[in-house]
C-alpha cells in the first residue's frame, strides 16, 4: 500500500486534526494547502467518507486499509476486555478473602441505590449525606482489601497478573524502533528460566584467539586462531566483503555531507540576521566557529527554530541543502545499521561456535585507547597507525567481538583467559624474537634464525597458544574461582542494598504514622 504524507501544520495556521496518517478532516480547499505545507504530493481527493486524502491512496487500497484498522481496534479491544475480566477475578478472590469485605461492598452498593434515588428526587440534601457516608465506608474497606493483597501476594500475582503476559515471559512490552525517518515496533520478552545450552561431549581443551583489524585484498581479518602447537592448523577469521562495503558506502554519505556543511558555513556568513534575539545569537554562534566544529543536526534545529517562529524568508540555497542533507542522512543511517547488525550476527555466531567446541579461549587484549591515537603527546611524532589503520579499527569494531565472546562464554560456562605475549614479535617455530615483516607483503613475517615465513595472524595466535598451553589448567581453575567470588559479592551487594532499601521504607513508614 503507498505511504501517505503526515500532514504536519495546516494552511491559515490552523492545526490539522489527523485521524490517520495522510488523512485530514478539513474542508478541501484547507486540505489542499495544507497537504502542499506539509510535503505532500499532488492534490486531493475526497474518501468515500466524505474527508479529503492525499492521492497517493490507490482506490483499491481504501478499503484493505480500513480493513486494517478495524482489525486494530478490534485487537485492542478483545486486549482490554481480557484484561478487565482478569482484573475482575482478581478483586473478587480478593474480596473473598478479606474478612468483613463483603458486607461492607454491599453496605456500599446499597448507598449507590439511594444516591440514585436521591438524584432523582433531586434531594440535595440527601446526596451530600449519603456521598459522605459512602466515603466512610470506603475509607473502611481500603485497609482491608490492602492487607489482604499483602497477605495474598504471591497467589494473586500467580493466579491472575502473570496471565496478563505470556505464559512463561514475566515482562513483554512494545518497542518503537526509530531508524531515521523510519518507525519499526518490536515486542520485546523477558525470559525468566535459564536458557538451556547444549551440552555437546568431545570438546577441545583450548582454543588461542590473536585478534586483529588489518586487511589485504582478501579483505578484512578479524582474527586468528589455532588449537595448537602447529602453524599449519592455525586459521584465519575474515569480516564478509559486503559488511565492510556498506561501512564504507556510509562513510561515503558521512563525508558527502560534511562536503556540504562546510560549503553551507560559508555562505552562512553571509546570512542576514533576523531580528529576534534568540535566533540571531545562535547564527552567531554558527557564524563563528569552524565549520568542523558544527554538527549538521545544529543547523537542522536552526532551520526549524526560524520556521516555528514565522521566518520564512530563508535563502532557497539552505532550503536545497536541508532537503539534500535530510536525504543523504536518512541513507547513511539506513545502510550503517543493517550493516552493524549484519557484523554483531556474524560475531555472534562466531562466538556462539568457539564455545560450543572448545572448553577455555584464550584471546590477547587490545589496547584500542592507544589505536586510536593519532599524535604521540610526549614526542610529537605520529604513531604508528595510519588514517586507515585507524579507520579499520571502527569498520571491524573489535571491542564488540570481545563482549560477545564474553557473553557467549559466560552462557556456555567456557573460561576466557587474557594474555599479553609478544605474538608478533616472535617466531612460532623457533620462538626467536629476531622477526621482520616480509619486504614484498606485509601479512607475512619472516625469521632471520630459521628462516621461516609465517602469515601474520597465524603466527600470532600459535604464539599465544604455546604461551597459554603449560598453565592452561591452573589458569581456567583460579578464572572460574574469581567468578565465583564476584558472584558472591554481587548477591552479598544485592542482599546489602535490599536491607537498606526495606529499612529506608520502614523509617519512612514510622515517621508519617
Amino acid at each position: 500500500m503507498p505511504k501517505t504524507t503526515k500532514i504536519r501544520q495546516a494552511a491559515r495556521g490552523e492545526s490539522c486534526q489527523v485521524r490517520i496518517p495522510g488523512w485530514c478532516s478539513h474542508n478541501e480547499e484547507t486540505t489542499i494547502l495544507a497537504h502542499r505545507n506539509g510535503g505532500g504530493m499532488g492534490m486531493k481527493q475526497p474518501d468515500q467518507e466524505g474527508a479529503f486524502c492525499c492521492s497517493g491512496i490507490e482506490d483499491d487500497c481504501r478499503g484493505e486499509l480500513w480493513n486494517q484498522i478495524i482489525l486494530s481496534r478490534r485487537l485492542y479491544n478483545d486486549l482490554v476486555a481480557c484484561m478487565r475480566e482478569i482484573y475482575q477475578q482478581m478483586q473478587d478472590y480478593t474480596l473473598e478473602h478479606a474478612s468483613g469485605a463483603v458486607d461492607i461492598i454491599g453496605a456500599i452498593e446499597k448507598k449507590n441505590e439511594e444516591f440514585k434515588a436521591a438524584k432523582a428526587a433531586k434531594d440535595d440534601e440527601g446526596l451530600k449525606r449519603i456521598a459522605a457516608e459512602r466515603r466512610e465506608l470506603w475509607r473502611e474497606l481500603s485497609p482491608l482489601l490492602k492487607a489482604t493483597r499483602k497477605e495474598h501476594k504471591k497467589p494473586i500475582q500467580e493466579q491472575f497478573l502473570s496471565r496478563i503476559g505470556t505464559t512463561g515471559i514475566p515482562l513483554s512490552r512494545l518497542v518503537c524502533e526509530r531508524i531515521a525517518n523510519k518507525e519499526r515496533y518490536k515486542i520485546q520478552l523477558q525470559v525468566a528460566h535459564d536458557m538451556d545450552i547444549p551440552d555437546i561431549p568431545g570438546r577441545k581443551p583450548m582454543l588461542a584467539v590473536h585478534i586483529g583489524w588489518n586487511s589485504d585484498i582478501s579483505g578484512r581479518r578479524v582474527a586468528g586462531t589455532n588449537d595448537t602447537n602447529d602453524v599449519s592448523t592455525a586459521r584465519i577469521v575474515q569480516l564478509p566483503d559486503d559488511i565492510e562495503a556498506d561501512l564504507l558506502r556510509a562513510a561515503e554519505f558521512q563525508s558527502k555531507r560534511d562536503k556540504n556543511r562546510d560549503t553551507l558555513h560559508a555562505r552562512i556568513k553571509e546570512w542576514p540576521l533576523s531580528g529576534d534575539e534568540a535566533i540571531d545569537e545562535e547564527i552567531i554562534k554558527i557564524q563563528r566557529l569552524p565549520a568542523q566544529y558544527i554538527e549538521q543536526a545544529r543547523i537542522h534545529r536552526l532551520i526549524e527554530r526560524c520556521w516555528k517562529q514565522g521566518i520564512e524568508n530563508q535563502p532557497d540555497w539552505l532550503r536545497a541543502w536541508k532537503k539534500q542533507d535530510k536525504k543523504d542522512w536518512q541513507a547513511e543511517v539506513g545502510i550503517v545499521r543493517r550493516a552493524r547488525n549484519r557484523r554483531r550476527n556474524f560475531y555472534t555466531e562466531l562466538a556462539r561456535e568457539w564455545c560450543r567446541n572448545y572448553d577455555t579461549l584464550v584471546i590477547e587484549p587490545l589496547d584500542l585507547k592507544e589505536a586510536a591515537i593519532k599524535l604521540d603527546e610526549k614526542t610529537g611524532e605520529k604513531t604508528e597507525f595510519s588514517k586507515k589503520a585507524r579507520a579499520g579499527r571502527v569498520v571491524a569494531s573489535l571491542y564488540e567481538l570481545q563482549q560477545v565472546l564474553k557473553w557467549q562464554a559466560t552462557k556456555h560456562g567456557v573460561a576466557i583467559i587474557e594474555k599479553k605475549p609478544k605474538t608478533v614479535g616472535a617466531c612460532a617455530y623457533c620462538g626467536s624474537e629476531k622477526i621482520h615483516v616480509n619486504d614484498n607483503d606485509w601479512q607475512k613475517l619472516d625469521c632471520h634464525d630459521c628462516g621461516a615465513q609465517a602469515d601474520r595472524k597465524e603466527n600470532g595466535a600459535t604464539v599465544l597458544y604455546q604461551v597459554a598451553a603449560p598453565d592452561i589448567q591452573r589458569d581456567t581453575e583460579l578464572y572460574f574461582s574469581e567468578q565465583r567470588e564476584k558472584e558472591t559479592a554481587t548477591l552479598l551487594k544485592k542482599a546489602d542494598k535490599l536491607k537498606r532499601m526495606q529499612e529506608s521504607r520502614r523509617a519512612r513508614i514510622a515517621s508519617a504514622a
